[in-house]
């Protein structure tokens, strides 16, 4: 296990470095480990890549194993359909991190919609928050910077919010959004009804 990113380069790196491993099975963090999977993948050492998979370094896995990412964000574009989305709606994005697999999700939730009549500009126009890290914390963080920036209009408009994860709603449900303690750029504050 390892607590981000760069400590989990540095586990690889000593993994390969003292060949103190016969095997490694791997959740890479996110994209930064690229170099890292790559002398993984030099190294002589079996590995299998979990969830996330590095592009680059997955030819030499013994095996990739992963969810349907794609699958994922595509049924989130369906529910939100059948809930009553339209084309062209608010619709505010919440990446988990800078891996494949935020990009995997993304595509389903564009693919659906491009079937369902959006447009590229519609797509384009889609916002997102910058990457949660898959936190509770960050998630609930980076969406109070995006109420703190954003109009009371855009925000009622905002209708969907598609989070990569159930770590990043929890997040968000722990806003209390009746009680605001800052209110929306260019706009009065003024209480929410309970």
């Amino acid at each position: 296990t390892s607590s981000d990113a760069a400590n989990q380069i540095q586990q690889v790196e000593d993994l390969i470095e003292n060949k103190t491993a016969d095997y490694v099975v791997i959740l890479p963090q996110d994209n930064t480990l690229e170099n890292t999977m790559a002398k993984l993948a030099t190294s002589g050492i079996p590995y299998v890549m979990f969830d996330r998979i590095i592009d680059s370094a997955a030819s030499t896995a013994v095996a990739c194993v992963k969810g349907d990412n794609n699958g994922i964000g595509a049924e989130t574009a369906k529910r939100f359909i059948a809930d009553g989305m339209k084309a062209g709606d608010k619709v505010l994005i919440m990446p988990g991190d800078n891996s494949s697999v935020p990009t995997m999700r993304n595509d389903g939730f564009f693919s659906v919609l491009k079937e369902n009549g959006w447009t590229e500009e519609q797509i384009a126009a889609i916002q997102s928050t910058d990457y949660t890290g898959w936190s509770r914390s960050k998630g609930k963080e980076l969406f109070i910077n995006w109420l703190d920036a954003s109009t009371v209009e855009d925000i009622t408009a905002t209708k969907w919010i598609f989070t990569h994860d159930d770590e990043i709603a929890m997040g968000l449900s722990l806003i209390h959004i009746s009680e605001p303690t800052r209110a929306p750029r260019s706009t009065p504050r003024r209480r929410m009804p309970s």
